[in-house]
C-alpha cells in the first residue's frame, strides 16, 4: 500500500490548529514566504507520477500547478514568492525548472545533468540556488547553481559520502546539511 500524509498546522505545544487539503501521498510541501500558499507535490496514483499542487490558506482552495506527465516535485519558494523551482525528469533526466507562482507561462528549464537533481534552497537575495545531485562516484553532493552570469553550477560539498538538503542561514554565510 502507499502511504496517505495529511498537511496539518501544529501549534507550539502540539496542538493539532487545522489541516491543508486532502490526504494524499506527498513528499515535500514547502510554505510560501509570505506564509499565505503551500506548494506541495502529490502523486497522482491512476498514473504513478507527482505534480505540484498549490494551496491557498486563507481561501482553503488547492490547484494543479504542473501537469507536465513527468514528476514534478520538491517544490522551493523564490524569495519573494513570485516563482516556484522544482525539479523534473520531463525530458529523461532529473532537471531544475521554475514557473510564475501565478501559474502564467512556460516552465523554465534552468539546468539538467545526470542522476537525480532536487533543489533544496533560494538565497535571500535570489542570487544562488542550492540543490543537490546523485552521482555514480560521490553519491549525494551539494551543488550551487548561480542565476546571473553564465549560470553554470559548481559543487559546493562533493565527498564520497552523501551530502543532502543543504539550506542557507537567513544571512546567506552558512549551509547546513546532512551527511
Amino acid at each position: 500500500g502507499t502511504l496517505r500524509s495529511q498537511l496539518t498546522w501544529f501549534n507550539r505545544d502540539g496542538k493539532p490548529l487545522g489541516t491543508i487539503g486532502p490526504p494524499a501521498v506527498m513528499q515535500a510541501p514547502a510554505l510560501s514566504p509570505n506564509g499565505e500558499t503551500v506548494a506541495v507535490d502529490r502523486l497522482d496514483e491512476p498514473q504513478g507520477t507527482y505534480d505540484l499542487w498549490l494551496h491557498n490558506l486563507s481561501q482553503g482552495a488547492d490547484s494543479r500547478f504542473t501537469f507536465d506527465p513527468s514528476n514534478d516535485m520538491f517544490p522551493v519558494w523564490s524569495p519573494d514568492g513570485s516563482r516556484v523551482l522544482f525539479s523534473s525528469n520531463r525530458t529523461g533526466k532529473y532537471g531544475l525548472y521554475r514557473k510564475s507562482a501565478t501559474g502564467a507561462g512556460k516552465d523554465e528549464l534552468l539546468y539538467e545533468t545526470e542522476g537525480v537533481t532536487l533543489p533544496t534552497d533560494w538565497s535571500r537575495d535570489g542570487r544562488i540556488v542550492i540543490f543537490s545531485n546523485t552521482a555514480l562516484q560521490t553519491g549525494d553532493d551539494i551543488w550551487v547553481l548561480p542565476l546571473r552570469g553564465d549560470r553554470k553550477p559548481f559543487p559546493f560539498l562533493q565527498t564520497a559520502f552523501s551530502e543532502l538538503h543543504g539550506r542557507l542561514s537567513p544571512d546567506g554565510r552558512f549551509l547546513t546539511a546532512v551527511c
